[in-house]
């Protein structure tokens, strides 16, 4: 438990020895209590096939979160693209209605699609 360091007061209550004043003014609450456990679980674990087994979900979550920004990747370029063809759209729009803007410093239409 030290390895993992886990919280004195509350590996001292996981093991059943005196907190001395600690019991009295304080109460770690359930959650606490296991979170500060959870960390021994690589420490306390004899049987390796646990920790392969742990290993490969941690590994399953990152390829996920990696195919999760993959697709937000993926969403926020199509959104661009539909943004730049919109705009196209407009100035070819524009350029239509008014032939003269064709000879317009791109400047001055940037303002006007504004």
């Amino acid at each position: 438990m030290q390895r993992a360091k886990v919280e004195k007061t509350i590996r001292e209550m996981l093991v059943d020895h005196s907190t001395g004043l600690d019991s009295v003014y304080y109460k770690a609450s359930e959650e606490e209590i296991f979170e500060e456990y959870e960390k021994t679980f690589d420490y306390l674990q004899i049987d390796i096939n646990f920790r392969k087994i742990s290993s490969q979900q941690e590994k399953q979550k990152k390829e996920n979160e990696v195919l999760l920004l993959r697709e937000k990747y993926k969403q926020d370029i199509n959104d661009l693209k539909n943004e730049m063809n919109n705009k196209f759209a407009q100035i070819l729009s524009l350029v239509q209605q008014n032939p003269v803007l064709i000879n317009i410093k791109p400047e001055i239409l940037e303002k006007t699609l504004k």
